[in-house]
């Protein structure tokens, strides 16, 4: 992002190249494409240097796999199980977030659903590289 965006009154502040911005594509059935203030975050984020990861599927929540969303929904209400990856999963109005991100990691899983493997592989190695 351009350095004069964090300004502190007068003074600029220098931000790390060893950046990742994690962002839900908020794309639905009807609207495949990503927005343009998606598209431009991405082309500043790698402009300077950062990861920007912008979901495939329309939520974060998308890439659980459908295992675990399946046995959280048979005990939380407002979870819808996916047939398009451009859905929505929780229904914000119904879900309490956090109720369910605990039941969901203590569903264990080897699916890796979406590019959420080559996703995971970058960051690591983006990582790894800037210690």
């Amino acid at each position: 992002m351009p350095a004069d965006i964090y300004r502190l009154t007068t003074k600029a502040v220098t931000v790390s190249r060893s950046f990742a911005v994690v962002i839900d594509s908020d794309r639905k059935p009807d609207r495949p494409n990503l927005n343009a203030t998606k598209s431009r975050v991405k082309l500043e984020v790698e402009r300077e240097g950062g990861f920007c990861w912008i979901t495939e599927g329309r939520e974060i929540e998308n890439y659980l796999p459908r295992q675990v969303i399946e046995s959280v929904a048979s005990d939380v209400a407002g979870v819808t199980i996916q047939e398009d990856k451009r859905e929505q999963i929780l229904n914000p109005e119904k879900v309490n977030k956090a109720d369910f991100a605990r039941k969901a990691v203590s569903i264990k899983s080897d699916e890796w659903p979406l590019d959420l493997k080559k996703m995971m592989t970058e960051l690591v190695t983006r990582i790894r590289a800037a210690r």
